[in-house]
């Protein structure tokens, strides 16, 4: 959790700013919006409280659309 909040730190917007590095192993499947919408939500909602970050992905109007996030991530 620390890690996190030292990275998020060094931005003075991470939402916009921080770029995520996924080296050789980035698949169809990742999204950095996604991603990044992840990480900072886990750092605000505190590590652990994924009943919480469900929701949150859930009323986003970044992912409005996106239905891939809004199947894995949110049980019918």
């Amino acid at each position: 959790m620390k890690a996190i909040g030292k990275k998020l730190d060094r931005y003075k917007n991470p939402w916009l700013e921080m770029k995520i590095q996924y080296g050789q192993n980035k698949g169809k499947l990742y999204n950095e919006e996604c991603d990044l919408f992840m990480l900072c939500m886990v750092h605000k909602l505190k590590y652990g409280n994924w009943d919480e970050l469900k929701p949150a992905f859930r009323t986003s109007p970044l992912f409005q659309f996106d239905w891939f996030s809004y199947i894995t991530l949110v049980p019918i």
